[in-house]
C-alpha cells in the first residue's frame, strides 16, 4: 500500500507541475501580447510625433520661402511701390526679355542631353516677367499727389 500511495502522490505532483507549467506558459503569452501591444502603441505615437514634426518643418519652410520671396519681390520691384532706382533698368529688362535665351554651351565632357536648358514657358506664351510694371508710372503718381 505504501508504494501505491507513493505512486499516487507522484502522479498528483506531476499533474500539479504540469498545471504550474501551463499557467507559466499562459502568463508568458499574456506578457508577450502586452509587450507587443505596447510596442505597436509606441510606434504609432512616434509616427504621429514624426508626422507632426515634419508638418511643422514644412510649414516653417513655406513661411521662410514666402518671406524670402516677398523680400526678393520688393527688391525686384524697387521697394514698396516706389519708383525703381533707374529707368534704364526697365528698358534693359525689356530688351533682354524680348530676345529668347541662348542655350548654355555644353562642357567638353557633357552631351547636349546633359545640359540644363532654360524653361521656354515665358517665351512660348508671350508673357515676360520684365514686361510687367516694376513700379507705378511716375506720371500717374504725380497726378494723384
Amino acid at each position: 500500500m505504501h508504494l501505491e500511495e507513493k505512486r499516487l502522490q507522484m502522479e498528483l505532483e506531476g499533474k500539479r507541475m504540469q498545471a504550474v507549467l501551463e499557467q507559466t506558459r499562459l502568463d508568458l503569452e499574456q506578457k508577450r501580447l502586452d509587450l507587443r501591444f505596447d510596442l505597436e502603441q509606441k510606434r504609432l505615437e512616434l509616427r504621429i510625433d514624426w508626422d507632426q514634426e515634419m508638418e511643422q518643418q514644412r510649414m516653417e519652410m513655406q513661411n521662410r520661402l514666402r518671406t524670402v520671396g516677398a523680400s526678393v519681390a520688393i527688391e525686384h520691384h524697387g521697394g514698396f511701390g516706389l519708383p525703381s532706382d533707374s529707368e534704364s533698368e526697365v528698358e534693359d529688362d525689356q530688351a533682354v526679355a524680348s530676345s529668347p535665351p541662348s542655350p548654355p554651351s555644353p562642357r567638353s565632357h557633357e552631351s547636349l542631353s546633359d545640359v540644363e536648358w532654360p524653361e521656354m514657358d515665358a517665351w512660348s506664351t508671350g508673357v515676360s516677367i520684365a514686361s510687367t510694371p516694376r513700379s507705378p508710372d511716375p506720371e500717374q503718381q504725380q497726378g494723384h499727389d
